[in-house]
């Protein structure tokens, strides 16, 4: 079973999201309807099994501004799968320790959430990566003075079912990548977005829009977005994806992606 939703909404938005294992993320994209915002929060979010609830939150500190969503996620039943959460308050960025289970287990993503404490922020690094039990985080503007608080929601997956894991890397990206990937069944382990001046002034920005699409399984590539109104500052990205064998996995239905198109600026293919 795939849940996938999109459509538009404000300040956080619940949508029924029908789960019956553990959600294994596979794409999430967020995108303002109109210009960029400062950031307050930003994050996607799946409350199973107690409420059957897909939690999106994009907003500055005014709350009121349209944005456009899309999640997608492979629910995965299998008893082996282990759940978990964890959540804190940092400094610009921390490491934490996870409770990783005895054996051998692979970190997969299900969810995310960050807030700045105080007021909203430009922003210039986000960072979720999960390291030999570790979860190393980010969420702060150039100074690195900013107070925030943040969640994640994962799965430790038995390594027997990974077919494999795939980490991809890029510099002096503007707007958006699209990406090649290995054939199969993806899914997001993490990801780190860095604002950097290689084409603008300044190390932090507004966010127009934010990113990490598989086409999984239409198309072997992912897309990863994230730029203010003009698409024209500079970024560093890292994402890590793991690989599952098709155990009977059924696709999305067919939507209406309403992402931009991108230009030919804005692209970078390998």
């Amino acid at each position: 079973m795939t849940p996938v939703v999109e459509g538009f909404g404000r300040n956080i938005t619940r949508r029924t999201y029908p789960v019956r294992g553990v959600p294994l993320m596979q794409t999430f994209y967020l995108r303002f309807s109109h210009e960029d915002r400062h950031i307050d929060a930003v994050g996607v979010e799946v409350e199973v099994p107690d409420t059957n609830t897909l939690t999106i939150e994009y907003f500055d500190e005014s709350r009121n501004d349209e944005y456009f969503y899309r999640v997608q996620h492979q629910d995965l039943i299998n008893r082996r799968i282990i759940p978990g959460q964890i959540e804190s308050v940092a400094k610009a960025k921390e490491t934490r320790e996870l409770d990783k289970p005895s054996g051998d287990y692979v970190f997969v993503l299900s969810g995310f959430v960050f807030y700045f404490r105080g007021s909203d922020q430009h922003v210039d690094q986000i960072k979720l990566l999960e390291s030999d039990g570790r979860l190393s985080v980010a969420f702060n503007d150039q100074d690195d003075k900013e107070t925030f608080l943040w969640r994640a929601q994962y799965a430790w997956v038995p390594q027997d079912l990974i077919l494999g894991d795939h980490r991809a890397t890029g510099t002096r990206a503007r707007g958006g990548v699209r990406r090649a990937i290995p054939p199969g069944v993806p899914f997001i382990q993490g990801f780190h977005l860095n604002f950097r001046p290689y084409f603008t002034p300044g190390s932090d920005h507004h966010l127009r829009e934010i990113g990490v699409l598989t086409r999984w399984p239409t198309e072997d590539f992912m897309e990863i977005y994230y730029s203010d109104r003009n698409g024209d500052d500079g970024f560093d990205w890292e994402v890590r994806l793991a690989y599952l064998a098709d155990q009977g996995f059924t696709a999305p239905e067919a939507a209406d992606l309403q992402l931009r198109e991108f230009t030919t600026a804005e692209i970078e293919i390998d």
